[in-house]
């Protein structure tokens, strides 16, 4: 019996296991990236480095201009980091993805981190583009009394307080906006909507130092 049980442990601890989840070191998440090396002007060599993720064969980076929506991928890489050369004066995005020869349809994304790349001569770097949240794009809502509350994300590489405009139109969600959702120090807002409606919205942040960025456009529908 006991002879037994010891192979039957041990046949639960053998075989394959899935790939873990890695943990991303630098650049570090929401701040400038202050440490590339500088190529030429339109270049700057940043490093990308994570942790050893067990029962990993190799790992897929991925990183994107949160502008441009550009990508970088580097896969199969087999070290738990990589050098990439990236334009400065963007904020970018990048995750790690794992992989396992045993498991090929089962990986294992890391948290995706943001950053921004500052050029030479910049002394303050603009606000992340905000995060739209609720609604999501093309999602269908349900309004209450008319209304709904939008929601968003904000951050600034630099830590400056930022504040909102808030841009809500069923046209494209580059029209005017009303006073009411200008200057707003929350990233939520109670706004009277239409039903039956297609709308379109965005979110430009603008930081203490009168630096700007919108986010992406967003539509949605009324019930």
């Amino acid at each position: 019996m006991l002879i037994l049980s010891l192979f039957l442990n041990c046949s639960k601890d053998d075989g394959p296991k899935l790939p873990e989840q890695a943990e991303l070191f630098v650049p570090i998440n929401g701040e400038n990236c202050q440490y590339g090396k500088v190529i030429n002007s339109n270049q700057k060599e940043v490093e990308f480095s994570w942790s050893d993720a067990k029962h990993v064969t190799s790992y897929n980076l991925f990183i994107k201009n949160i502008i441009t929506s550009q990508t970088v991928n580097r896969n199969s890489l087999v070290i738990n980091s990589s050098s990439v050369y990236l334009k400065p004066g963007f904020p970018y995005e990048w995750n790690v993805t794992s992989i396992s020869e045993d498991y090929p349809e089962e990986s294992a994304q890391s948290q995706t981190w943001r950053f921004y790349l500052p050029s030479d001569d910049q002394t303050n770097s603009p606000p992340f583009p905000a995060s739209l949240i609720s609604p999501s794009s093309g999602e269908t809502i349900s309004l209450s009394n008319n209304s709904f509350t939008l929601e968003w994300d904000g951050s600034d590489p630099d830590g400056d307080v930022l504040r909102y405009d808030l841009f809500v139109d069923k046209t494209d969600g580059f029209q005017p906006t009303v006073d009411e959702l200008k200057n707003l120090s929350n990233t939520s807002k109670f706004v009277i909507l239409e039903e039956n409606s297609e709308y379109f919205w965005r979110v430009i942040s603008e930081d203490s130092n009168g630096n700007k960025s919108s986010s992406q456009v967003y539509t949605f529908r009324t019930n």
